[in-house]
C-alpha cells in the first residue's frame, strides 16, 4: 500500500477560524495551485498518509514571500520514507525552496515559548503599553538573531533584557498552534491614600479593590516559572526593573495568563490566595501603567 494518501494546500495556515484546505491526488496538481496563491499569505502544501492513524504534515510554508521546506517530517515515526523522499526531490524540481530557519525564543531559564521563521516578526510590549513590531533574522548558529535594525544577540541574552525591563515578546502573527504564557504584577501606588497597603489577606479580603492597583510589570511565563519562583525572582538584590516597582510583598497581586486562562493571586503573609475570576476583568478595565525606560533595541 502506498504511504502517500493524497496532497492538500492550504490557503492560510494563520488564519483565525476554519482553515481552507483543498486535497488533491497527484503532487503537480497541488503545486500548481499552491504556485498560484497569493505569496502574501502563510500558505502550505502537504501530505496525508494512509497510516492507521491517518495524519498530515506540511512540506512547504511561505513565510514573507519565501517558499520555506519544512522538515517535521525527519521526527515524526515512519515519515521519513522512500516514498516521501521522491515526494520532496518533486518539490524541489518545481519550486525554489529556502531551508527552513527558525529563531527559538526562550526564558532566561531556558523553557521554550515558541519559534518564528526567519524574517517573521516579533511583537514586543512595553512597560508603559506600547508596542512595537520587529522582524528577526536568524543566524546559523541557531542561537543567535538580530532584531530590527539592531546588533546580534544570542536568544538568553535577549530573554534576560526582555525580563530585566519587563518587556514581552510574542509572535506578531500567530498561529494557532502558538501559545504565550505571561505573567503581570500589580501593586498599590506609593502615593495612593489606600490603607492596606502591605496588610495579609485576612485583614484585606473585604477591601480589594482593583482600583487601587496600578500595573508595574510584565513578565514572559515559563514552564518552570511558579508563584514561589516569580516572588523570589522580584525579591533579590538584582530584581528586575527595580526603579519602577517595589519588591513584590504582601498585598501585591500577580497575574497569570496561562494556557488561555487568566488567574488573580493576593500576596499573602505566607503564599497565596486566589481572587475571584472576576478580579481579573476589573484590573484590565482600570489598567494603568506606569512610564518606564525601553531597552536600546526599541
Amino acid at each position: 500500500m502506498p504511504y502517500i494518501d493524497c496532497f492538500y494546500v492550504c490557503e492560510d495556515i494563520a488564519h483565525r477560524g476554519p482553515l481552507n484546505i483543498k486535497k488533491f491526488d497527484t503532487l503537480d496538481t497541488a503545486i500548481e495551485v499552491y504556485k498560484a496563491l497569493p505569496s502574501g499569505t502563510v500558505k502550505a502544501l502537504g501530505v496525508q498518509n494512509t497510516a492507521p492513524l491517518t495524519g498530515s504534515l506540511d512540506f512547504v510554508q511561505c513565510h514573507n514571500g519565501r517558499d520555506v521546506f519544512i522538515q517535521d517530517y525527519k521526527h515524526c515515526t515512519g515519515w521519513d520514507n522512500p516514498e516521501i523522499s521522491r515526494m520532496i526531490h518533486e518539490l524541489r524540481n518545481h519550486l525554489i525552496l529556502q531551508e527552513e530557519r527558525n529563531i527559538r525564543f526562550i526564558t532566561p531559564e531556558y523553557d521554550d515559548l515558541f519559534t518564528l521563521p526567519d524574517g517573521a516578526k516579533l511583537l514586543l510590549q512595553y512597560p508603559d503599553g506600547s508596542k512595537k513590531t520587529v522582524p528577526c533574522k536568524a543566524y546559523p548558529d541557531g542561537h543567535h538573531f538580530t532584531l530590527g535594525n539592531g546588533g546580534v544577540l544570542h536568544i538568553c541574552q535577549f530573554a534576560e533584557l526582555c525580563r530585566k525591563n519587563g518587556i514581552t515578546y510574542a509572535p506578531a502573527h500567530p498561529l494557532p498552534a502558538d501559545v504565550v504564557n505571561t505573567y503581570e504584577i500589580y501593586q498599590i501606588p506609593r502615593n495612593s491614600p489606600c490603607d492596606y497597603v502591605f496588610l495579609n489577606y485576612e485583614h484585606t479580603k473585604n477591601r480589594v479593590n482593583a482600583a487601587d492597583y496600578q500595573l508595574v510589570y510584565r513578565g514572559m511565563l515559563g514552564s518552570r516559572l511558579t508563584l514561589d519562583n516569580i516572588f523570589d525572582l522580584h525579591n533579590r538584590p538584582d530584581r528586575p526593573l527595580p526603579a519602577g516597582m517595589h519588591s513584590v510583598s504582601v498585598s501585591d497581586i500577580i497575574i497569570l495568563h496561562q494556557n488561555g486562562k487568566d488567574s488573580a493571586h493576593y500576596v499573602d503573609s505566607i503564599g497565596f490566595v486566589k481572587l475571584p475570576d472576576t478580579f481579573c476583568s476589573a484590573l484590565k478595565s482600570q489598567q494603568k501603567t506606569s512610564p518606564q525606560k525601553h531597552i536600546s533595541e526599541r
